[in-house]
């Protein structure tokens, strides 16, 4: 999905973090590419009430429409299990991933599209799970002046592992007070040279082999804990599910497209790129899981017209269009509109 640009310019545009689902599949998700303030209107209490509810639990019960059209998954023997979200896809990081971009230079963007398939092929998946240019003190969740700002090439948070490609610019010093301070939240930090990179020595293999420890490591421990919390998706689930083609008819699956969907419409609705009181033309992309979004929006309609009852305002449903198209390009460049496409 793409937005048309917002005339107002004191809209600025965020990525906003959100922990919420209906199933035990991955909880966290973000939404990019939204508007960051709160539009005052008629409808904004039912809309955070809304939010509100739809976040209440990890997983939350689904309501009884969304179980008549997908399923009372709560009462199957799966829905404690944990369900990973992955694919055989490697992930484009191109405009994320930094580089000299003047010299064509790009190591880290090299090592994650290159060498990891390379000398990491039995743990290719890890390239579904790596984290680039994450902010510290968002890994260790804890705000430190010192490390505002500062980034670290990759961060695998299964494994609680930080790699780092270093150039000639970094300063070891610094590069140590930053790794102790991970360190003292059991987080690695295994550092790759470019010069090493750039040769694949043997210092570069053995960089490689602490990498691979390490996440045997961590997934050998996760096999123990798994058994007393069988919610939890290990490495090993990881590395299975990426082997193998994921059935999208799954309803854990649907369910998690669902919440993520209407989440992403309730934020749309708070910031006023949509209106409950004007019609909406959707454009999307189904990359996977399909004919999530009809019902999404049919339940959140459901959940408007019963809370703005309470709030003693009429609900009339907005008119909704729905075009599928097969990849960006395809996107319309209509500027005459607005919302979402």
């Amino acid at each position: 999905m793409k937005f048309e640009p917002y005339s107002n310019e004191e809209y600025s545009r965020v990525m906003k973090k959100f922990s919420a689902n209906y199933s035990n599949t991955n909880h966290n998700f973000v939404i990019q590419n939204i508007q960051s303030k709160q539009k005052s209107s008629k409808h904004l209490p039912a809309i955070c009430i809304l939010k509100n509810i739809l976040q209440r639990g990890k997983p939350t019960l689904m309501s009884t429409f969304l179980q008549e059209n997908i399923g009372s998954i709560h009462k199957t023997d799966k829905f404690n299990i944990g369900h990973p979200l992955i694919d055989s896809t490697t992930p484009k990081w191109n405009r994320i991933i930094k580089g000299d971009v003047k010299g064509n230079f790009f190591p880290a963007q090299q090592f994650f599209d290159e060498l990891i398939p390379k000398y990491l092929s039995e743990y290719q998946y890890i390239q579904q799970l790596l984290i680039p240019e994450i902010p510290i003190n968002e890994i260790t969740q804890v705000d430190v002046e010192e490390f505002r700002g500062q980034q670290v090439d990759f961060y695998l948070p299964q494994a609680a592992l930080i790699i780092e490609i270093d150039g000639s610019q970094h300063i070891e010093s610094e590069d140590k007070i930053r790794d102790n301070h991970t360190k003292k939240y059991g987080i690695r930090t295994i550092r790759i040279k470019v010069s090493d990179l750039n040769e694949e020595n043997e210092i570069f293999l053995e960089k490689i082999q602490h990498i691979i420890a390490r996440i045997e490591d961590k997934s050998s421990k996760q096999k123990e804990f798994k058994k007393q919390r069988h919610s939890l998706i290990a490495l090993d689930d990881y590395a299975r599910a990426f082997k193998s083609k994921p059935n999208l008819d799954n309803p854990f699956l649907i369910s998690t497209a669902v919440i993520r969907f209407q989440l992403f419409i309730l934020e749309l609705l708070e910031t006023g790129v949509l209106s409950l009181d004007n019609d909406w033309d959707f454009e999307l992309i189904e990359r996977d899981i399909s004919g999530f979004s009809k019902i999404a929006i049919k339940d959140l309609f459901i959940w408007f017209d019963n809370i703005l009852k309470l709030h003693k305002i009429d609900f009339t449903k907005p008119k909704i269009t729905f075009k599928k198209v097969k990849s960006l390009d395809k996107f319309s460049n209509d500027k005459s509109t607005s919302g979402i496409k």
